[in-house]
C-alpha cells in the first residue's frame, strides 16, 4: 500500500459509484497525510455521494487538503469561500486559498487569479473612461465635463501610497470607514 495506488483504487470505486469501498481508500490514504486524497473525500460529501450534497463537511476536507499542500484542495476551498458554500462568504479568504493554491501549482487558480487582475484593470479604465470621456491612452470620446477634479485622479490603479497621499491631502476623512485593522485600504 502506497498512497498512490490507495487513491487510485478509491478512483476506481468511485467511477463504478461503489461509493462506501472508494471512501475506505481514500480515508487509508488520507491517514497518511495524502493531501488528493483529503480533497477527493471532500468531493464526495460536496456532491452529494452519500445521500444529501454536504458542503459544510466538504469544506472542512478541503481546509485539511490545503493543510496537506495539496493546491486542488485549496482551489476548492477557495471556491467555497467565493460562493459561501458550507462557510461564510468572504471574498479576502477565497483570494487567500486562491494564492495558496497557486503557490501550490494549481495552474486553474493561477490563471483565475490572473483573470481577476485583469478585470480590476479593466474596471477602472471603464470607469476612467466614463468619469473623463477619453481613454488611459488620452483618446478623447467626449467633451470632458470633469476638469474641476482631474487634477485629483490619477489614470491609473492607486497603490496603497497613493491612496494614503490623498486621504492626507484631503483631510483623511472620506475613505477611513474602509481601512482594514492593518491600516490599508482595501480595493
Amino acid at each position: 500500500g502506497d498512497v498512490f495506488s490507495m487513491r487510485f483504487m478509491g478512483r476506481y470505486f468511485q467511477g463504478i459509484e461503489e461509493y462506501e469501498t472508494a471512501m475506505e481508500w481514500f480515508e487509508n490514504a488520507a491517514a497518511l497525510g495524502d493531501g488528493e486524497a483529503l480533497n477527493n473525500i471532500g468531493l464526495m460529501y460536496f456532491k452529494g455521494f452519500f445521500g444529501e450534497e454536504d458542503p459544510w463537511t466538504a469544506v472542512r476536507y478541503f481546509e485539511k487538503s490545503s493543510d496537506a499542500d495539496c493546491g486542488i484542495g485549496a482551489a476548492n476551498l477557495a471556491r467555497c469561500y467565493e460562493h459561501g458554500w458550507g462557510v461564510a462568504e468572504s471574498w479576502k479568504r477565497a483570494v487567500k486559498y486562491y494564492e495558496r493554491a497557486r503557490d501550490l501549482g494549481d495552474e486553474d487558480a493561477r490563471r483565475y487569479l490572473k483573470k481577476q487582475e485583469h478585470f480590476v484593470e479593466a474596471l477602472a479604465e471603464l470607469l476612467s473612461s466614463i468619469m473623463h470621456g477619453k481613454l488611459l491612452s488620452g483618446q478623447k470620446l467626449w467633451e470632458d465635463y470633469t476638469a474641476g477634479v482631474t487634477e485629483k485622479i490619477l489614470y491609473k490603479p492607486w497603490g496603497q501610497r497613493d491612496i494614503d497621499a490623498f486621504l492626507e491631502k484631503e483631510g483623511k476623512g472620506c475613505l477611513d470607514a474602509l481601512r482594514e485593522e492593518d491600516g490599508t485600504i482595501n480595493q
